[in-house]
């Protein structure tokens, strides 16, 4: 089985025994492994000359552990997938323990144990993920986190579209197939919702369109502010990543900026109030000094 290092040092798997690397011998070829039973002070030891192995010494006071060995190879599979991808730990622990024998998952760490294992492993050496920045000015995306792969080795945009470092920093994302959908759809969905934006932006605005009897999310846009001329630069935005696109339909929450933006860049479009319920209501009614 495959085990990478254990603190950093090479390990090799031999007849249910792991050496940890030691040193190299005097000819510069042969590599010396020791037992890793170093607790113990085992004199097991293993030479490697041109590929061939040869064990010296005597494993006294421990058996072989084919267990200990496939514990070690899958913890070694999930210290790799966490460097390499951006999965949930829990994710990429399932996906590396589905084939453990019984008397593996009997003797593998809990999951919580192996979920600071991958925390761990991203901390100090998995992928760069940037550091929050203060401002929009400061936000800078990486090419790596632009993309979006569509299958191994091919990759699309997947930020369409950012208008520039300010405070009415825009951003949207999708794929070209969604913009095709957007196109062709006879109505479009259009809300944006707060609560799930991410800090700097003030909402995540979302359109979908219609395709093969089904509602598909087409664009996510990071908008800074709820003011009808950032909706209006959102739309412009669109219209310049599919010239000619036109709004089918348009089903909108009722707020005035919103429907004042699709109106001057889609006129002629018929538009589908969606009411707020009526707490929301009620909310704004009182802020207005309404009620009795």
């Amino acid at each position: 089985m495959d085990v990478d290092t254990i603190r950093s040092k090479a390990v090799e798997c031999h007849e249910g025994f792991q050496y940890i690397f030691d040193k190299m011998g005097a000819d510069q070829v042969t590599q010396y492994f020791r037992c890793r039973r170093r607790d113990i002070s085992c004199k097991g030891r293993l030479h490697i000359k041109d590929g061939v192995k040869f064990v010296i010494g005597n494993h006294g006071g421990h058996e072989e552990s084919p267990v200990d060995i496939e514990i070690a190879s899958t913890i070694s599979r999930i210290k790799r997938r966490a460097a390499d991808t951006m999965e949930a730990p829990a994710v990429a622990i399932n996906q590396c323990i589905a084939g453990l024998t019984i008397a593996g998952k009997g003797a593998l760490s809990s999951i919580d144990t192996l979920k600071k294992t991958v925390r761990r492993v991203r901390r100090n050496n998995g992928p760069h993920i940037p550091i929050a920045p203060l401002n929009l000015f400061d936000l800078e995306i990486p090419n790596s986190f632009k993309e979006y792969e569509v299958e191994p080795g091919v990759f699309e945009n997947f930020l369409l579209c950012d208008t520039g470092a300010g405070n009415n920093r825009i951003l949207l994302f999708g794929r070209q197939r969604g913009l095709e959908i957007l196109s062709l759809s006879h109505q479009w969905f259009v809300d944006g919702t707060f609560k799930i934006a991410p800090s700097l932006f003030s909402q995540v605005f979302v359109i979908l369109g219609c395709h093969n009897g089904g509602v598909h999310p087409c664009i996510y846009a990071l908008l800074p502010n709820k003011n009808q001329a950032t909706y209006t630069q959102m739309l412009v935005e669109i219209k310049n990543l599919s010239p000619g696109i036109i709004a089918g339909s348009i089903s909108v929450d009722y707020e005035l900026a919103i429907h004042n933006a699709f109106r001057a860049e889609f006129p002629n479009r018929e538009f589908v109030a969606v009411f707020s319920p009526p707490s929301k209501f009620k909310k704004q009614i009182g802020a207005a000094g309404l009620m009795a």
